[in-house]
């Protein structure tokens, strides 16, 4: 399983829809300081589930939110989803392609996807194995190409065309 997409929304430095696209093996970010390289890896390790603002170089949660800049207003809300491809049963899930998305509105209220179905953060006795319903009846109600994402940008390119450094190495 490798990480084939990441697509950024309303998410620090990245007011609009923002889509990398990453090939199996090791990926590098190159630009200038400035530019977005940690945002990039703050994303992944956002959507991946922390819940320190401090690992993601933030004093408060909402602080992952675009701010404003210039005449640019804040964002209401920002998405990173993170596209897994190779994850047959991974999870329990019966996806080839596993998209995990993590949204957050202005004010505080949170939400995890799976394949853009919204899952329940509740440890009740089975909400796992509803979660999973829930994401394959999402999954069949929709293709991949009709899915909502966050990816949908002009400024799509893949990761290896970028141009500063951070690494992003297979786990």
């Amino acid at each position: 399983m490798h990480l084939a997409r990441l697509g950024l929304r309303g998410f620090k430095s990245f007011p609009d829809p923002v889509e990398l696209r990453f090939e199996p093996g090791v990926a590098i970010l190159v630009g200038p300081n400035g530019s977005g390289k940690s945002n990039v890896a703050d994303g992944i390790v956002w959507a991946s589930g922390s819940l320190s603002p401090t690992e993601l170089r933030a004093e408060k949660p909402d602080d992952v939110l675009f701010a404003g800049a210039g005449e640019r207003v804040p964002a209401a809300f920002c998405e990173v989803e993170l596209q897994f491809e190779g994850a047959d049963g991974v999870g329990g899930l019966d996806f080839s392609t596993l998209a995990i998305a993590r949204r957050l509105h202005r004010g505080g209220e949170g939400q995890y996807l799976v394949n853009g179905a919204s899952v329940s953060s509740s440890s009740s006795p089975g909400s796992g194995s509803a979660a999973r319903s829930s994401a394959k009846a999402e999954s069949r109600r929709s293709s991949p190409a009709g899915r909502r994402s966050c990816a949908r940008s002009s400024r799509t390119r893949p990761a290896s065309a970028s141009s500063s450094a951070a690494a992003i190495a297979p786990s």
